[in-house]
């Protein structure tokens, strides 16, 4: 620690700068980035290391702060005048009028102030006010707009996260951006309402939309002309409500990949929930293509490499991917899942849940769990090594694909300690980040278990470096640079 404190001060902050923040992906349906940051556990055990590093890690340990009670705003209140020169970003998410007066005396004290996230404002136009008065706030996020009219104000500063749309368009929508504000998703619940709206309004700002298809074929020679009215548009989610529209419809976007799966013989083993079209930004081209994708393997499926083929080939942009394989039948290697996983070039985010049901370990027997387990329980045991192998799948798909960021899991099984206690069910979810260039994986799972009293969670901490998968051979045992630790 005595060498990093004589590093000079900038590499020093540009070190802390580079781990200061994580990033968690939405899955599902969003790509959207979040305009507020998320203090990373590194930064935290960096700044208490010794003074100096303190006090390089302040700002950004206080850039962006989360007030969920009043408690927190108390504590704002009282330490305004320290935080006053770091604080950039503020989450608010009380719901209370003194907190609400609490957070309009410690505004005009927060001279750095520019980004504000406002949960439930639709009564909250006081504090609304106050924000747009704010002369350094630039961005204020909502999710619901202010049911009194605003119409005296200018609402540049204030960015519509997301909104349901039906069979009626809200008048108070047109108003707003007609003040200025900007809309960054919509969600619209009929198709109608896009040909309908967004032909006849045009929303500033907007990046993402998601619509439903039903059943009545859609004609989608909007995306052409989508550009030129909203240049910012990123991301447009179709939702096939029965998963069975795109596969029916054979948009083009789809037809290639529909028509080859049947030739292949396995369109009957999957179907299609969400498709998600983007194009590249600052090109004059219209073009869309299909940049994420959301699939059901369907009860008899036995052909994931073979449908993991098909989508890297016909999808070669795609950034997110989303697969359900609750129903698939057969089961795979580890490393020959990974490398099927390994086709895809431009995979951002991956999320897989009921993986742990697919993996073939060889001898069990050889396959160390990765963390100490705590009791001879049957239970206990079964989780360590679905613990095991989902650290094991992780490490080789991030090795397999130089793309990836992130991977969420979420598995469940059903484990028979004796006649007395019954089935016990337990469930695992989370997420894993690459963390370097060498590839390694960290991250968090949270464990659930289910009994006849009841249910019970516990947050297991998962951070690991897993040995490259060539070296992952079958039946041969996994070494593991650390011991997991409960927390």
């Amino acid at each position: 620690m005595q060498l990093c404190s004589s590093l000079p001060n900038e590499l020093l902050h540009s070190i802390i700068e580079y781990i200061a923040y994580t990033y968690t992906p939405e899955l599902p349906k969003s790509c959207l980035k979040s305009l507020f940051k998320r203090i990373s556990p590194d930064l935290l055990a960096l700044s208490v290391a010794d003074w100096h590093l303190r006090q390089l890690c302040l700002p950004f340990l206080f850039e962006y702060i989360e007030i969920k009670h009043i408690e927190d705003a108390e504590r704002l209140e009282k330490d305004v005048a320290l935080l006053s020169g770091f604080t950039r970003g503020l989450g608010i998410n009380i719901f209370s009028q003194t907190g609400d007066q609490i957070m309009i005396r410690v505004f005009p004290l927060l001279e750095q102030l520019c980004y504000v996230r406002l949960r439930d404002c639709q009564n909250r136009t006081d504090m609304l006010r106050s924000l747009l008065k704010h002369p350094t706030v630039i961005s204020i996020l909502v999710h619901e707009l202010p049911r009194e009219s605003m119409c005296k104000h200018d609402l540049t500063k204030l960015i519509y996260g997301c909104e349901g749309l039906d069979w009626i368009f809200p008048p108070i929508i047109g108003k707003f951006l007609n003040q200025g504000m900007r809309a960054l998703r919509l969600e619209l619940h009929e198709f109608n309402t896009l040909e309908r709206q967004i032909g006849s309004n045009i929303f500033p700002g907007l990046k993402e939309i998601q619509m439903r298809l039903g059943n009545d074929r859609v004609s989608f020679s909007f995306l052409s002309t989508l550009p030129s009215t909203h240049p910012t548009l990123e991301l447009l989610w179709l939702y096939d409500i029965r998963q069975s529209h795109l596969a029916r419809h054979k948009p083009s976007f789809m037809l290639s990949f529909i028509e080859n799966s049947h030739q292949q013989n396995i369109e009957r083993f999957f179907s299609i929930e969400y498709v998600s079209l983007g194009r590249a930004l600052g090109q004059p081209s219209n073009e869309w293509h299909v940049m994420g994708l959301t699939l059901h393997t369907t009860v008899n499926s036995t052909s994931l490499i073979e449908i993991l083929t098909l989508v890297a080939t016909s999808f070669p942009r795609l950034r997110v991917l989303t697969l359900n394989l609750t129903h698939h039948q057969a089961t795979y290697h580890i490393r020959d899942l990974a490398t099927a996983f390994g086709q895809f070039s431009s995979l951002r985010t991956l999320s897989v849940s009921r993986v742990y049901q697919l993996f073939e370990f060889g001898n069990i027997e050889l396959l160390p769990t990765a963390r100490q387990v705590e009791s001879t329980s049957m239970l206990s045991i079964n989780l360590a090594r679905a613990e095991t192998g989902l650290l094991w799948f992780t490490s080789c798909v991030a090795k397999e694909v130089r793309t990836l960021d992130a991977i969420y899991v979420s598995d469940v099984g059903v484990t028979n300690e004796n006649e007395d206690s019954g089935s016990i069910e337990w469930r695992l979810e989370g997420w894993f980040y690459v963390l370097n260039g060498n590839r390694d994986i960290g991250g968090t799972l949270q464990r659930g278990t289910r009994n006849r009293s009841g249910k019970q969670s516990v947050a297991v901490s998962l951070e690991t470096r897993m040995l490259h998968p060539d070296l992952l051979a079958m039946g041969s045992p996994i070494s593991v640079a650390k011991p997991l630790t409960a927390s």
